[in-house]
């Protein structure tokens, strides 16, 4: 039972850390144009995922596909994708003014949950429950560590780096609603800002 659990949530974490592409295009276009396409994007995914919830077949046709990576709790609820798109919509349109925020924000929510997941089911022995979500303090340490290397990669301060990985951290010991997908990327970007004394702002 555990490999299985283990086995799907490595498949699941591997088509989350495809969400390095939208980094990869956030420093290749510059704030403005990847706002502007993330937008775009947004509304594309919503729809899909709309569809999905209201029509049977494309229900049915979507989780043929992506079955295995599907949480059980996402089967009738928007899934995990809408919140990681708005997630990084949003530090991007908020923070994108300094992209090592944006980076450090997208890089967290690619590799710091994903090792907090993996990490956390393989090693976790110590566990403790938060508004019924059980998380373990090995899961939370890995977490907290991978997000602190995100920091420094993308070339913040020290202070600036533990802020974000507390942020990071915290997000994803509680379970807030609706998705620690969408408030990952935005702690983190509010967080390692506020250390820098970079405040929100929209492009123009």
């Amino acid at each position: 039972m555990a490999l299985s659990v283990l086995g799907r949530e490595l498949a699941r974490k591997a088509w989350h850390i495809l969400i390095l592409v939208y980094l990869a295009l956030f420093l290749y276009l510059g704030r403005e144009s990847f706002v502007r396409w993330m937008a775009l994007w947004t509304v594309l995914v919503v729809a899909v995922e709309t569809v999905r919830l209201s029509v049977p077949a494309a229900q049915s046709l979507l989780l043929a596909v992506f079955g295995p990576i599907v949480r059980e709790r996402e089967v009738h609820r928007y899934s995990g994708m809408v919140y990681t798109t708005l997630g990084v919509l949003g530090a991007a349109a908020f923070w994108g003014a300094e992209p090592r925020l944006v980076t450090a924000a997208v890089l967290s929510l690619a590799l710091a949950d994903a090792s907090a997941a993996l990490v956390g089911i393989a090693f976790g022995r110590v566990k403790f429950t938060i508004r019924g979500q059980t998380r373990s303090v090995e899961g939370a340490a890995a977490g907290f560590a991978v997000a602190c290397l995100c920091g420094a990669w993308a070339g913040l301060p020290w202070g600036a780096v533990l802020a974000g990985a507390a942020a990071v951290t915290t997000i994803d010991c509680l379970p807030v609603p609706p998705d620690d997908n969408l408030w990952i990327p935005l702690a983190s970007a509010a967080a390692c800002g506020a250390a820098l004394g970079v405040g929100p702002s929209l492009p123009l």
